[in-house]
């Protein structure tokens, strides 16, 4: 059953599509790690803010949605599905997305993420 954790992806994705960075800091504890698609491991707050606010500056029109695949004790997996225009060269993007999400109490703890971005041609 995945109800526990519905309403806290259900902020945690409120959060995110504000692309407000305050907002989305707040979703995570000061220790968080993160392993982002293949890059080295993200660890703390602050390294993931300074990773994530230029990859988020050049969103516009975004729309995120996450789906609760599957729940085993404060971990969820998570399906996401975003799309959105880049900034700098106007094209649009649709990404699909799975992120397995740790949770200490309210906040995640750690972010597992795999996803990509395909351009939507028009």
């Amino acid at each position: 059953m995945h109800s526990d954790y519905d309403e806290r992806v259900c902020v945690v994705r409120d959060k995110f599509r504000t692309l407000d960075m305050a907002l989305i800091a707040s979703c995570f504890t000061d220790d968080v790690e993160v392993a982002y698609n293949q890059l080295e491991i993200i660890r703390g707050k602050e390294a993931l803010l300074s990773f994530l606010t230029p990859r988020y500056q050049v969103l516009a029109d975004y729309q995120l949605d996450k789906r609760i695949v599957l729940s085993q004790g404060n971990t969820v997996c998570v399906e996401v599905s975003a799309s959105y225009r880049h900034r700098e060269n106007n094209k649009a993007y649709q990404s699909r997305i799975f992120e397995v999400l740790t949770f200490r109490g309210e906040l995640i703890s750690r972010w597992d993420y795999v996803g990509n971005a395909e351009e939507i041609v028009q």
